[in-house]
């Protein structure tokens, strides 16, 4: 209550008019007293503030952001403007309502356009803006310069002004599934159920109540002990395929509200639509970085030993199972015997 009292004070006393602060937007305007939205939440910060101590000079980077999401405003301004009133400043700065800092280009700038298409494709704003400003100086090449050149940072800003953007995480395509009928789940649950019989079959042997002939000759599985089990993982180098853009490793996606009929940036609430949020899939590509890793748990002189296996680097090669494997041996061999291409090869 304290605070709250301490902002309408603070915001009180920097209004240059005594006009009550409970009257409309417009009738303030017509009084010639203007003050914005954002810098009402100065005031109610610089009020606390003072009442609490908080935020310090730490914190204000992050006010300012927060202020800069709810009222779409640049941080930095609000950050000086935070510590001019922190200062002492009572009375806002001198300007009209919508007088601010004019956008370099408009609604209907060709290059802003495809800049927001390309954003909306999955693009980074760096990569939008090169074409957004090749565009425009292929239109304006005697003022490209000075009128409609920008950076990727005013891109942004420029088309936060027209429309609405957002920028979410993309979807992460996962590999399960909890439905419990799908072929993944069934395949799950018979690996599953054929580990504990292969274990169950080591125990029994342990116990001598089956040999390797009995075996051999009863089962379709080979058996298998928690101490002889090498457990290994593949670790492949990051790519991902849709939805990201390269200064955020592919997992964030600008979503920028266009007119489905005209293609028109346009708000939400002005009938602006933002394309469906996008998922990332991780591909495996024979020329990345590949590396195998393993860790078991054997037995050594009646003991328990994790152990970790030695790396192994398979990039630009393929792991194969042990059948697979006999294949390629037999045939690398009958080759080098020379019984097809006569003659020894190295």
């Amino acid at each position: 209550a304290e605070a709250a009292a301490a902002a309408a004070a603070a915001t009180a006393s920097a209004a240059s008019s005594p006009a009550d602060l409970g009257m409309s937007h417009a009738e303030l305007k017509q009084m010639g007293v203007h003050i914005t939205q954002e810098q009402l939440k100065i005031y109610c910060f610089v009020a606390y503030h003072k009442r609490f101590g908080m935020p310090n000079e730490e914190d204000w980077n992050d006010v300012a952001k927060i202020l800069a999401n709810e009222t779409g405003r640049n941080p930095r301004s609000i950050k000086d403007d935070f510590e001019q009133y922190l200062g002492g400043k009572k009375s806002p700065p001198e300007r009209k309502g919508g007088s601010g800092r004019k956008s370099k280009l408009d609604k209907s700038n060709k290059g802003l356009k495809a800049a927001a298409v390309l954003l909306n494709l999955g693009m980074s704003p760096q990569k939008a803006v090169e074409m957004c400003n090749k565009m425009n100086k292929e239109d304006h090449p005697d003022d490209f310069d000075s009128k409609y050149k920008i950076s990727a940072k005013t891109l942004v800003y420029t088309i936060k002004k027209y429309s609405t953007v957002m920028l979410s995480k993309t979807l992460r395509r996962k590999t399960g599934s909890r439905d419990t009928n799908s072929k993944w789940a069934i395949a799950r649950l018979v690996e599953a159920k054929q580990i504990i019989d292969q274990l169950k079959l080591g125990k029994k042997m342990d116990v001598e109540q089956l040999t390797w002939e009995q075996i051999r000759r009863d089962y379709s599985i080979t058996p298998i002990w928690s101490d002889g089990i090498l457990s290994v993982d593949e670790g492949h180098c990051k790519a991902h395929l849709s939805g990201g853009h390269t200064g955020s490793t592919n997992t964030l996606q600008y979503r920028v509200g266009m007119d489905p009929t005209t293609g028109d940036l346009a708000k939400i609430e002005d009938g602006g639509q933002l394309p469906e949020r996008k998922v990332r899939v991780k591909p495996k590509f024979s020329d990345e970085a590949r590396g195998a890793y393993g860790v078991g748990v054997p037995t050594k002189e009646g003991k328990r030993c994790p152990t970790f296996m030695d790396t192994y680097d398979y990039t630009k090669k393929k792991l194969v199972g042990y059948k697979k494997w006999c294949s390629v041996k037999t045939a690398e061999q009958t080759y080098r015997r020379g019984t097809v291409y006569k003659g020894w090869k190295d």
